[in-house]
């Protein structure tokens, strides 16, 4: 956690520190460092000051919840104060003349230990759970309370209320919290800045039962029962077995035999060279007892396991280097000690292991017994509140498309490692609904009541497949898919989905090949963390280990394998998993290499799979493949008319309004969508890919998550290949990207339906520019209080709304383009009371303002292309004239600001010259050509000129006038006089949506074209058509939108 403080220190070398003192794996991020700590610390204040030698493993067991959650650390303080203050009371207040005596001893202890239970219950099951909710409910806190308001600890709370009793209250906490505070200053600026010693996840360091009481019950009852049997030896046979808990948690092993063989090696091994040890003349005259004898025994404990560390480690064995120590802090060294204080190693040993597994036998039947015997609880009464309606919801979702949207929500998920618990009675909640899922398809109902209260939503998708996800996105809780009607028991596991692109869809489609049951995907992503250390959670206290313990089958895990370059690899460390025939994947994957034998450290999942375990690692290209085999064609658009039209006419159903964004959906846009296409799919295709679908699958898949999706345009006339990014429903944005050559230019529409034609004007700008991207936002609301309202919904160029998509593509293009630096060019309109004291059809205004009107390169372009197809511009240089015109506060140029390079350009339009750009949708004028009978052909005045010959006559001016009247007052009288004169035809140009008006002469040559919504119609250009600049004069005259075109003679 600490150790890159040492790097880049010239004065400390690199070899030095941290210290690699402890063994990987185990005391290297382990409590029993932390407790051999606070045990020298303790030792030092009872020998110096004769401070109370008790509750000697509270500090360590502590500092590590003090540093990483540390609201645990102090409901354990709350809560050992409570207990101690019950028993108190108890003993002292309510005993004495004919009810009982005070407690002393063992008995105070039981009854510390049975006060904590209560007091645990009390407050992990209701008290702080209401309280979370009443902080969420009421007072809008955000903060993590559900995950972190809980205590730890088996007996952590009895141990620290039985240290504050000798000393009274007052002075045994004030003497607990000094030594914890000089126990957290080593441990924390000590250990952890010098060694390799770390606190990475308050989940790996603890026993899997000190977690959860609510979550642990047979814990608890075995623990009393043993706890009340040694007791009754003690007392009735005189067995000593140094503290009723050492056969307590004995017993609690019985689980796993081996630990309790573990922990009485450790226990022999300990006494053994204790007793060697202090045979030595150097102790031959020390007094060893107290302190310093739990100091000599517990260095050797703690020197033993040091050893098997490092041994284990470095000899390379495939094994947990924990499940060699003993179980627990001081339970071997405990027992060493009375062994050696009573000389009875066999006696010691043979009472212990006795009443350990009597307890534990016990234990289980009341367990058995009580689960038997009471009436099971109802779903309401299991999270606290009324009984919840049955929340199963029946939808057409396909469960590829689900997995898609739910991948989504993993970028929602808290973005660091310390995994978060979930709250005892929403695990209790998750595990009786999953229970009853898993157990009859006709206990689904009641399964959906109990997991809608844990926070779960279900709904049942296409084919019989039961989808079950997490609503509390930052919990990270997974999604789960159950088919009811499979016959195997394999569960596809899916711990990191966000390891390769699309990897959930992908482990929905092995699990459809594969007829597996189910299908777990993690809530979080070791992609997100912002900290070091593991995100998953490792312990059965976790939704996802909860959901594997439960399906109780086969289990093939996913994971991603960023750089394998060549075939899937199937890893299996022993038994093949019941259900899984490779050859059946290899259609859908590939070619497999399958491999036994373990490459790694043993996963959780593995722990409980007893019919099998196996891990497929898929690559980037694997999941690319799987999705393009099953995918549909990606739409490939020949559009007629040119890319112009193809924008419009997609653009004319969007222009509705924009809202914003959740914050992790960007993330997830950016990450899975954006950068893929910036970075790989278009200079990929540009270099000539042929056959894109394979590389655009997992982005396509992305795209529709977010619904949207991607589009091909490719037009070999204009020479021209998009990818354009647009929505599957209307109402949203649109982003094209240029594939091939193009010039550093972003042109974006920030108003496209409140700023008229400014959407006409981009499309012709991006053209001529040649541009890299064009962004259109998807329009607003007319009303800007609509905007204001706070439901989401504003102005693009409102600095003050929420993230859309619109920022992020913006600032995803200009972070990709570092090297090359972008300009952003903003198409906007200014009022018609702006126009009126503005002498220009268009003013630019930069976000940097020109030194002595001296513009960049990029500047310089943007100027030249604006100047050509106006009448006359302006720059915007802060005078009066132009107030209110300049960039202002715009996301884009702070963003601008923020990566230091990149210009931003905001060209204004006038309502006249917006005008003639203004795409013709009217369909009264086609009729009324037709109501003429002039001949109306669609194609571009280019391809209209071609072939023809200019006329050698010359327009009259009575011509000239009766089409100006059509063309400034719509006069289609004025028209049938033309018609009276000369040949007309209507040119539809379908890619610009404009309409123009071919002037022939009886032959058939051309005297003149006439836009028929110009921007000035007695703008004109004379061209001679005997010369090559023809296709030239012809582009200007249609860029510029002026209002004839002049192939005649002259008049």
């Amino acid at each position: 956690m600490c150790a890159t403080r040492w790097q880049g220190r010239s004065d400390v070398p690199d070899w030095l520190f941290p210290l690699p003192i402890f063994p990987v794996g185990s005391l290297s991020s382990s409590v029993v460092t932390t407790v051999w700590v606070g045990v020298f610390i303790i030792a030092f204040f009872n020998l110096r000051f004769g401070w109370v030698l008790s509750g000697i493993v509270v500090p360590g067991y502590l500092v590590p919840l003090l540093i990483a959650r540390p609201l645990s650390f102090w409901v354990i303080l709350v809560e050992a104060s409570v207990t101690y203050a019950l028993v108190w009371f108890f003993s002292e207040k309510l005993s004495g003349g004919r009810t009982w005596s005070s407690l002393f001893g063992r008995d105070r202890f039981v009854g510390l230990i049975l006060a904590s239970i209560l007091v645990r219950l009390t407050f992990d099951g209701w008290l702080l759970p209401a309280f979370v909710d009443l902080a969420e409910r009421d007072f809008g806190l955000q903060a993590d309370l559900r995950g972190n308001l809980y205590s730890f600890g088996l007996i952590v709370i009895s141990l620290l209320a039985n240290q504050l009793w000798k000393p009274g209250y007052l002075r045994g906490m004030s003497q607990t919290l000094v030594i914890i505070g000089l126990t957290y200053l080593v441990v924390r600026f000590g250990l952890m800045e010098l060694t390799n010693f770390r606190i990475s996840a308050v989940s790996y360091l603890y026993e899997d039962v000190a977690s959860s009481i609510l979550a642990s019950p047979k814990a608890y009852i075995i623990l009393v029962v043993t706890a009340l049997l040694a007791s009754r030896m003690n007392l009735r046979y005189g067995w000593d077995f140094n503290g009723v808990l050492i056969p307590a948690l004995i017993a609690l092993q019985w689980y796993q035999p081996f630990k309790v063989v573990t922990s009485f090696v450790e226990a022999f091994v300990i006494y053994g060279i204790a007793a060697l040890l202090l045979r030595l003349p150097i102790f031959a005259n020390t007094t060893i007892e107290g302190a310093r004898k739990i100091m000599l025994f517990f260095n050797i404990s703690f020197a033993y396991r040091l050893i098997i560390g490092h041994v284990l480690y470095w000899a390379g064995y495939d094994v947990h280097v924990t499940d060699y120590y003993g179980f627990g802090y001081l339970l071997s060294t405990l027992i060493a000690i009375k062994m050696y204080e009573k000389d009875i190693l066999l006696r010691l040993t043979r009472a212990t292991l006795q009443i350990s597994l009597l307890g534990a036998a016990v234990g289980t039947a009341i367990g058995f017994a009580m689960v038997l015997l009471l009436p099971p609880v109802p779903a309401a009464m299991m999270v606290g509140g009324a009984s919840a309606p049955a929340m199963l919801q029946a939808s057409d979702v396909d469960p590829l498309d689900f997995l898609g949207e739910r991948s989504v929500a993993v970028y929602a998920s808290e973005a660091r490692p310390l995994a978060t618990r979930p709250d005892p009675r929403a695990f209790e909640a998750f595990q009786g609904g999953m229970r009853l899922i898993l157990q009859s398809d006709a206990q689904v109902e009641e399964g959906a009541s109990l997991l809608s209260d844990a926070g779960f939503a279900v709904q049942r998708l296409e084919g019989n497949v039961i989808a079950v996800a997490d609503t509390r996105l930052r919990r990270g809780g997974g999604t789960y898919l159950i088919d009811l009607d499979a016959q195997s028991t394999m569960v596809i596991s899916i711990p990191d989905p966000l390891a390769v692109p699309s990897l959930a869809v992908a482990g929905g489609l092995v699990m459809q090949r594969s007829s597996a049951r189910a299908l777990a995907m993690g809530g979080r992503s070791t992609g997100l963390l912002t900290e070091e250390g593991p995100t998953l959670e490792p312990d059965r206290f976790s939704f996802f280990q909860a959901f594997h313990e439960l399906a109780s089958g086969s289990v093939l895990r996913l994971a991603g394998d960023g750089e394998s370059g060549g075939e899937a690899r199937l890893r299996i460390p022993t038994l093949m998993p019941a259900g899984l025939d490779p050859s059946s994947l290899q259609p859908l994957v590939g070619p497999i290499a399958v491999a036994f034998g373990r490459d790694g450290e043993r996963t959780v999942q593995e722990g409980i799979a007893a019919a099998g375990f196996a891990t497929l690692h898929l690559g980037p290209q694997h999941v690319s493949a799987m999705l393009a085999g099953v995918m549909p064609e990606v739409a490939l658009i020949r559009a007629e008319g040119g890319f112009g039209r193809y924008v419009l006419d997609l653009a004319a159903a969007t222009l509705d309004y924009t809202s914003a964004q959740p914050v992790h959906e960007l993330l997830f846009f950016d990450r899975e969508v954006l950068t893929p296409l910036l970075e790989e799919v278009i200079p990929a295709m540009g270099e000539g890919a042929e056959d894109p679908a394979e590389l655009l699958a997992p982005v396509r898949q992305a795209a529709s998550a977010m619904g949207y999706e991607v589009i091909i345009y490719s037009n070999p006339i204009e020479g021209q290949r998009h990818l354009v990014v647009a929505p599957a429903a209307p109402g949203r944005g649109i982003y094209a990207f240029r594939i091939g050559e193009r010039s550093p230019y972003v042109v974006q529409v920030p108003r496209p339906g409140r700023e008229v034609a400014t959407l006409e004007y981009a499309v012709a700008l991006y053209e001529d520019l040649e541009g890299t991207s064009l962004m259109l936002p998807g329009g607003q609301r007319q009303d800007r209080q609509s905007d204001a309202s706070g439901d989401g919904v504003g102005s693009v160029v409102d600095p003050q709304r929420d993230p859309t998509l619109f920022d992020l593509v913006s600032q995803v293009l200009l972070r990709q383009s570092a090297e090359t630096p972008l300009m952003v060019v903003q198409t906007r309109g200014f009022s018609a009371e702006a126009a009126e004291a503005l002498p220009y059809d268009a003013v630019i205004a930069f976000n940097v303002m020109p030194a002595d009107d001296v513009l960049t390169v990029l500047g310089e372009r943007i100027w030249a292309v604006v100047s050509a197809n106006s009448g006359s511009i302006g720059l915007v240089r802060g005078e009066a004239e132009t107030a209110g015109l300049e960039v202002g506060g715009v996301r884009q140029a702070r963003y601008l600001e923020a990566v230091g390079s990149g210009e931003l350009a905001v060209v204004w339009l006038s309502p006249t010259l917006r005008g003639a750009y203004r795409r013709e949708v009217d369909r009264a004028e086609a009729a009324l050509f037709t109501a003429l009978e002039i001949e109306t052909v669609t194609t571009t005045p280019s391809a209209f000129l071609a072939g023809r010959e200019p006329s050698a006559e010359a327009l009259t001016p009575e011509v000239v006038e009766d089409i100006m009247a059509y063309q400034w007052r719509r006069d289609a009288v004025a028209l049938q006089r033309v018609q009276q004169a000369r040949k007309l035809i209507r040119i539809h140009d379908a890619a610009l949506g404009l309409s123009f008006l071919a002037v022939l002469d009886e032959a058939g040559s051309v005297l003149a074209l006439a836009n028929l919504s110009p921007r000035d119609p007695e703008s004109e250009v004379w061209v001679d058509p005997r010369e090559p600049s023809l296709q030239d004069a012809v582009g200007r005259f249609v860029r510029t939108r002026a209002g004839w075109l002049i192939l005649g003679a002259t008049p």
